[in-house]
């Protein structure tokens, strides 16, 4: 028996759902050193059950902490496994090989490998992915370790679901990942909730986190964050062509926010001299946000995603960002489509690409890290969907992005290419 999946019924004609988030929960591109934010297929979004390491917020770490993190994982993850090779259900295995590359002389290899399958009336996914960075950018050069940057990241995820009822889903995940200088745990419970005939669906999802962070230059470094992930996501079939969907999210964090790598220079009144300090940011931070998203089905074979999002955090960052997706069924096994992003946001309160001070009395809170400071960018993207002998999907994602820094002197603008290729196959 296949597992029991949970969705808004799609009438005919109404926009089908897309696999996993389609727009970042935060503006960033991936860096090398600490604090890298990485890219991320559809695909994956969806098997790491909408779970986004890339930052909680504007400049978060961006890497999911202690090294034994890896066997807490694999000890959810091998019985995953397991049952998957028992499982009497459908079967989908997903590959997927990510390429982010931009002209700051930063590489991303993302190769994901993925799986789910139904067992009895439920359902385990199961997970891994390594990201394989290679870098020279302004974030290494003017930071504590100079030169070219090479560094890989290895995450595992898997999460069961299960019925509680014929309208109420459970879920249990666990994500973990691990580099040299940055380990991370989350770990949590879901719960969806097909209402009002199944045409009104509540989905909640409440994580903890834990990291833990090191360095490669200071032996002796180790600091730790903890905190609590809360998402709430509200869909409403307004009628047989139109989603609406509300998506809450909150996130409280507490611990080491800062970079061991990255100083912040200091300039002395009457002085000609520059002093070098370590970066230094408030231990708590808390955030929220709130993203409106219409799909709608405008033909039978064309179809639009339009959303937008604030975002708001005690550090008086703010954001918004918009986003559109027009998708066109070309043929019975062809999908076509087209994307647009936005992105605006503000500095946190305590931001400065240089600071000026009295010796012996620097700021407390300190900070020169570009994803701190105000800035924008803007995306476009073409995506294929093409699938073929009943049971194979093959995708294609591409897409071009600026990011204007208005308050780094160092880097005032950069150019990315992100690029993916998935295949995904039904037993």
């Amino acid at each position: 028996m296949a597992a029991t999946r949970f969705a808004p019924r799609p009438r005919s004609g109404a926009p089908p759902n897309p696999r996993g988030r389609v727009d970042a929960p935060v503006e960033t591109a991936p860096r090398a050193g600490q604090h890298a934010a990485r890219t991320r297929s559809l695909s994956r979004a969806a098997a790491c059950s909408q779970l986004h390491f890339q930052g909680l917020w504007p400049g978060a770490p961006s890497r999911p902490p202690s090294r034994c993190l890896p066997w807490v994982v694999c000890a959810f993850l091998i019985p995953a496994v397991a049952a998957m090779a028992q499982a009497d259900g459908e079967t989908q295995g997903r590959a997927s090989l990510g390429l982010y590359a931009d002209d700051d002389r930063v590489t991303v290899w993302s190769p994901t490998v993925s799986a789910s399958t139904g067992l009895g009336s439920a359902q385990i996914d199961a997970n891994a992915s390594v990201d394989v960075v290679s870098a020279a950018s302004v974030d290494v050069v003017t930071s504590a370790s100079p030169g070219t940057v090479s560094e890989r990241r290895v995450q595992l995820g898997a999460t069961l679901r299960h019925p509680l009822s014929d309208i109420v889903q459970g879920r249990t995940l666990v994500i973990g990942s691990t580099e040299k200088d940055y380990h991370a745990l989350r770990a949590g419970l879901g719960t969806t909730a097909e209402l009002a005939d199944r045409n009104f669906t509540v989905d909640v999802q409440v994580l903890v986190a834990l990291d833990r962070v090191t360095s490669t230059i200071d032996n002796g470094l180790s600091e730790s964050r903890r905190g609590a992930l809360l998402d709430i996501s509200l869909t409403q079939i307004l009628d047989p062509r139109t989603y609406l969907d509300l998506i809450l999210e909150g996130r409280s964090m507490v611990g080491y926010h800062a970079s061991p790598y990255r100083t912040v220079p200091i300039r002395v009144p009457q002085s000609t001299g520059i002093t070098r300090l370590p970066e230094a940011t408030p231990e708590i931070r808390m955030a929220s946000a709130a993203r409106v998203r219409v799909r709608r089905a405008i033909l039978d074979d064309l179809f639009l995603h339009v959303s937008y999002r604030y975002y708001l955090d005690d550090w008086e960052i703010d954001s918004h960002t918009v986003y559109a997706l027009l998708l066109w069924q070309a043929a019975p096994s062809l999908r076509v489509g087209g994307s647009a992003r936005g992105y605006l946001q503000s500095a946190a309160s305590f931001h400065s690409p240089r600071y000026l001070a009295q010796e012996g009395d620097a700021p407390r809170f300190r900070t020169a890290d570009r994803l701190l400071g105000a800035m924008d960018s803007w995306q476009v993207g073409l995506t294929t969907d093409y699938a073929f002998l009943a049971e194979t999907r093959v995708t294609l994602n591409t897409s071009v992005q600026r990011f204007a820094y208005r308050d780094s002197p160092a880097q005032t603008h950069r150019w990315a290419l992100r690029s993916s290729l998935g295949f995904e196959q039904t037993f």
